[in-house]
């Protein structure tokens, strides 16, 4: 099956996002394993969980998942992560590289942020059956459900 291609508009940019190959995909979800639960856990209110999509459907605060980020990872492995995830990613066409990323996120910080968060829902890596079950798991452990 051929990777699909999603398409939407990020801050006035269209931005097209190429899902990643299986292998590839398997690696980026491995490191979102070790950064996902704390910057969850940072983002939502544990009382209101109902399932794990309706949690990154929502809104989320960019900032906050920028600063629980940078506490529980490197400079170099966050910027790791965020180029791997923005290695499918183009914007108004341009595919994102490391020197398109310099160029596109000078003084824009946030951007960068809000396309890596479109890619991990464009690449399905919160889909049940997966980490999905997992972070509905880790989070409804540490605060329960009301």
């Amino acid at each position: 099956m051929p990777a699909q291609t999603i398409e939407k508009v990020v801050d006035d940019h269209r931005i097209k996002i190429v899902q990643f190959h299986a292998v590839r995909g398997f690696k980026i979800k491995a490191k979102l394993y070790k950064v996902v639960l704390p910057v969850l856990a940072s983002l939502v209110d544990t009382k209101d969980i109902k399932n794990i999509k309706g949690i990154m459907e929502k809104e989320i605060n960019v900032a906050k998942a920028a600063e629980t980020l940078g506490s529980v990872m490197e400079p170099e492995q966050l910027l790791s992560l965020l180029l791997d995830l923005l290695s499918g990613t183009f914007v108004d066409d341009v595919m994102i590289d490391q020197k398109k990323f310099d160029d596109l996120f000078i003084g824009n910080y946030q951007f960068a942020y809000k396309l890596a968060y479109e890619a991990i829902l464009a690449n399905g890596f919160f889909d049940f059956g997966g980490i999905g079950n997992l972070v509905k798991s880790q989070l409804t452990q540490s605060s329960p459900v009301n």
